[in-house]
Formats: C-alpha cells, sequence, structure tokens
C-alpha cells in the first residue's frame, strides 16, 4: 500500500498497490510464495481451476436444483435461476477487481477487515471454515447416499458416512495443495515441511472431518442441508460481502490515522452521484445486499423449520440413524 503524508497525519490508500509482479511472487507478505522446503500453493492451471470449479457447481450446487424447481414450478425456478446467476457473475467479477487491485488481500477474512476492522476478519474467517465444513458435511452426505444406492443399503447409513470420513481423512491428510486437488492424478505425501507444517495440517483436517462426520449425521436429508448451508452462509459470500466491496471500492476511500473503522460508508455517500457508473454500482449492491439479507433470514429460518419438521414427522427418526437415505 502507498503512504504519503499531509501535515502531521500519514494518509494510508488500500486502493492502489505499487506492488510488482516480482514482489508478488516472492515477497514476505505473499503467503503463496513456492519455496524449496515447501508444496507448490501456486502449481493450478487456468484447467485445473475451471475443473475444481466445475466439481464444485456439480458436486452441490446442481443436485440442489430438482428439488428447487419442484417447490417453485419451472418457470418461477427458471427466473430465480437466471436472476441469481447474473447476480453471482456480477458478484464474481467484483471480487476479482479488488483482488487486483488490492493483492494484499488472499482471504474473505482479510477484505473484510479492510472495511470492518478486526471484528469483520474474524467473524467472516470463522463464517468462512464454517461454510466449508458444512460443504464437506454435505459431500460426505451425498456419499453415504451413493454407497446405500449402490450397496442396497447394505451396512448401517451412519457407518457408510464414517467410511466416507475416514477416505478423506487419509486423501486429505495427502493432498495439500489445489494442483493436486484439480488433477488428482498422484498424492503428494512427501513433503520438506516441518513437523509443526505436518501437525497443523492433519489437526484441521480432523477437526473439519469430525464436524462434518456430525452433521452429516445428524441432519441426514441432504436437500434441507444444503438449503441450511446456502442461506446462512452462502449468501453471505456470494451477495452480501461482494456488494458491500463494490460499494468500498466506489467510495475511492482513503484511510488516515484517526479514521474510525466504517470511514468509508461516509465517503460513499459522497461518491454515488458523481458519474453514472455510481448510480448503477449503488443500485447493483444495495440490491445485492437486501436481496441477499432476505435470504439469508427468511431461507434460514425455512430449512431449520424443515429439519425441524423431518424429524416430527418420521422422516428421519434420530440424529446417527441406520435407516437407508438413498
Amino acid at each position: 500500500m502507498s503512504e504519503s503524508k499531509k501535515g502531521p497525519s500519514v494518509v494510508v490508500s488500500p486502493q492502489l498497490s505499487h506492488t510488482s509482479e516480482d514482489e508478488l511472487h516472492t515477497g514476505e507478505d505473499n503467503v503463496f510464495v513456492v519455496k524449496e522446503e515447501g508444496p507448490d500453493f501456486r502449481g493450478v492451471t487456468c484447467f485445473g481451476a475451471a475443473v475444481l470449479i466445475a466439481k464444485s457447481q456439480f458436486g452441490l450446487g446442481v443436485l440442489g436444483l430438482p428439488q428447487t424447481f419442484h417447490a417453485l414450478g419451472f418457470v418461477p425456478g427458471l427466473i430465480s435461476l437466471i436472476v441469481l446467476c447474473s447476480i453471482s457473475t456480477w458478484t464474481g467479477y467484483v471480487v476479482g477487481k479488488f483482488r487486483i487491485r488490492h493483492p494484499h488481500v488472499y482471504s474473505i477474512g482479510e477484505a473484510a477487515e479492510m472495511m470492518f476492522g478486526s471484528v469483520g476478519r474474524e467473524f467472516m474467517g470463522g463464517a468462512y471454515w464454517l461454510f466449508y465444513a458444512l460443504c464437506y458435511g454435505a459431500s460426505v452426505l451425498t456419499l453415504s447416499i451413493a454407497f446405500n444406492t449402490l450397496s442396497e443399503h447394505a451396512i448401517c447409513t451412519t457407518a457408510w458416512v464414517g467410511i466416507g470420513a475416514i477416505i478423506t481423512l487419509i486423501l486429505g491428510t495427502a493432498t495439500r495443495t489445489m494442483k493436486v486437488m484439480s488433477w488428482c492424478g498422484y498424492l503428494a505425501i512427501a513433503s520438506k515441511n516441518s513437523f509443526v507444517h505436518w501437525s497443523t495440517w492433519v489437526s484441521m483436517m480432523t477437526i473439519v472431518i469430525v464436524f462434518g462426520f456430525v452433521i452429516a449425521s445428524a441432519i441426514p436429508f441432504f436437500n434441507n442441508l444444503l438449503a441450511l448451508i446456502g442461506a446462512l452462509l452462502g449468501t453471505s459470500f456470494t451477495l452480501i460481502v461482494p456488494g458491500c466491496l463494490a460499494l468500498y471500492e466506489m467510495s475511492g476511500y482513503e484511510k488516515k490515522n484517526g479514521d474510525s473503522t466504517l470511514m468509508w460508508i461516509s465517503s460513499c455517500k459522497n461518491r454515488w452521484k458523481v458519474s453514472r457508473k455510481n448510480y448503477i454500482t449503488l443500485f447493483v449492491a444495495t440490491f445485492a445486499i437486501v436481496f441477499g439479507s432476505f435470504i439469508l433470514v427468511s431461507g434460514t429460518y425455512g430449512a431449520v423449520q424443515s429439519i425441524m419438521d423431518a424429524y416430527e414427522n418420521g422422516t428421519v427418526s434420530r440424529a446417527f440413524d441406520c435407516a437407508d437415505n438413498s
């Protein structure tokens, strides 16, 4: 970030970065710098990234579409899908532009810190971990459904979930880079990293897998779990946070010593009338935030209520049930 002095105060501008390409790849602030003693975290090709994105969309997102169209009907469901895809495309563009303008930002938590301070960083960082832990729970639940279908429910469903968790732990421990995940062609078991790195990685893998196992066993109905994940957390990362990022960028805010955390909002109020582009940005960003907040509240309530109803009407008798979920 650039710094310039104005009188007794120092202006710190998060808008422009003068980091050179060499510094971006080898600088100390680059957590993904390639070192001889560690794995290559920059090895994902464009094709590999496309494979990962497609897998995540087909693995969970597409599987939830039949239930959506069944509940809304074909035409309303199609309209909803087109609207959400359009907004998601715009928010993806916003996130990409934000990352280019702020190369020191590597995560949603760091982006939230720029807008809302350390509280925002910790909150969104925790939410991001919870999101992927729940996604893992949905994935291992899908695996148990597949095992039950192929084996004609040969063993207890909870046992299938446990088997899926064990397989995940083995593969996840050996696969630490997105490059390996994208090709799934070899296992990066050998590494020159220290015991601390490995123990941290394995510990985090274990925590996520145990958490996902509990979630998959406690909410053994795929559509309701997917609805809970999407409403509670997916809306924040897809709509609400990108909407805030768009407003932050539109504000042209330059942080000064002594400024409050939310000072950029005041700057945003003065900038939205400057140009037609800012008018449009304000409208779309506000719509994304309001629409996302509505889905967050109403969708989470509906998902939780559906889960409670499923237990009450006997669809699932209890958590960690052995009944066939296929």
